[in-house]
């Protein structure tokens, strides 16, 4: 069973073009996209997570359209983003209760 499955994916910004034919990421896996700056690893992540809409194409999470089903996707994958502020100022005590 997919866990993941993102078919024809586009989205476009000014001065960026991010385009996926195929990523189909299998139950029970982890996961993470390298490449260089400016390729496309956050914005892929972002749509998935419903942070932002597609042009075209589907992406779907346990066979569910991930954008009729953002509760869902964000109940049961697990994302930390490069931006985790309100945590900067808290204590290790604080901290530990999120985690």
């Amino acid at each position: 069973m997919s866990a993941i499955k993102i078919n024809n994916l586009s989205k476009r910004f000014d001065n960026f073009k991010l385009d996926i034919d195929n990523i189909e990421i299998k139950k029970g896996f982890i996961t993470g996209f390298i490449g260089p700056n400016g390729s496309g690893k956050t914005t892929t992540i972002k749509l998935i997570m419903g942070m932002l809409n597609e042009d075209s194409g589907s992406i779907e999470i346990f066979g569910k359209k991930h954008n009729l089903e953002e509760v869902y996707t964000k109940e049961i994958i697990g994302y930390v983003g490069d931006i985790s502020g309100y945590l900067k100022e808290s204590k290790i005590s604080t901290i530990k209760k999120y985690i």
